[in-house]
């Protein structure tokens, strides 16, 4: 068993590529014209500021965008479509979800197989994980490998140790570590209480750490989310 996750996937998707691509889906359908030109502006015209200047970006498409996730998969179906067609060795099994890809290849072909990959096209590079003592965490699901041949799944829920969170916690409140989150959203919390508080949890604590989309449709409800979650921590 092993995993694939392609380096930062949406800002590196070929834009011309994928107008090309869908371009040619399109025209076999029944879908008016005029959709191709909609794609092509949205991917075209990618505006933001940084910083108080404006920027065109030219490479990928824009996080948070409603299209984003979509145009990401036609090109993904596509490249994966021309990789394993010229694959010089097929694995056994591969399911992909957006850029992540579990498959099964043997140990003899993994470095082969990964090579090509990245050959294929300059922008999309994958990097890898392979099983450890017959388990392979992929998204939140630990795949086990029986003594049978057979597969099986739990949930799979990173552990940190005491040394990992005290290291962690150095990081993440270090003054070296600016974060636009310090001063506005957690100036109340003093560091140093911060720092005790990480310091001394014990290693049998779970963390599960997890990112909200502040922008774009799902904003309003990240953000209710946030809120919520907020009202249920206690600090004691």
């Amino acid at each position: 068993m092993i995993s694939f996750d392609i380096t930062s996937l949406f800002t590196n998707v070929p834009v011309d590529e994928t107008i090309s691509i869908i371009t040619n889906i399109l025209k076999d359908t029944d879908l008016p014209t005029g959709y191709i030109a909609c794609v092509n502006h949205c991917l075209t015209t990618g505006y933001f500021l940084w910083r108080g200047e404006y920027y065109l970006q030219v490479n990928g498409v824009a996080m948070g965008s409603p299209l984003a996730p979509v145009v990401a998969n036609i090109y993904m179906e596509w490249f994966e479509g021309q990789a394993l067609a010229s694959a010089p060795v097929r694995p056994r099994h591969w399911w992909r979800y957006v850029d992540d890809v579990f498959a099964i290849v043997n140990r003899e072909h993994v470095a082969e197989f990964v090579g090509h990959l990245n050959s294929v096209h300059g922008s999309i590079q994958f990097t890898t994980e392979e099983e450890r003592e017959g388990m392979l965490p992929f998204l939140d699901v630990l795949v086990r490998r029986e003594e049978n041949g057979r597969l099986s799944h739990t949930v799979y829920q990173s552990k940190l140790g005491e040394g990992d969170i005290s290291e962690a916690a150095r990081l993440l409140f270090s003054s070296d570590v600016v974060t636009p989150y310090s001063s506005e959203t957690f100036g109340a919390l003093k560091k140093n209480f911060k720092w005790r508080k990480y310091n001394n949890l014990a290693g049998s604590y779970i963390f599960e750490p997890f990112g909200v989309e502040l922008l774009g449709p799902w904003g309003p409800s990240a953000l209710k989310l946030c809120k919520n979650i907020l009202k249920h921590m206690v600090i004691s």
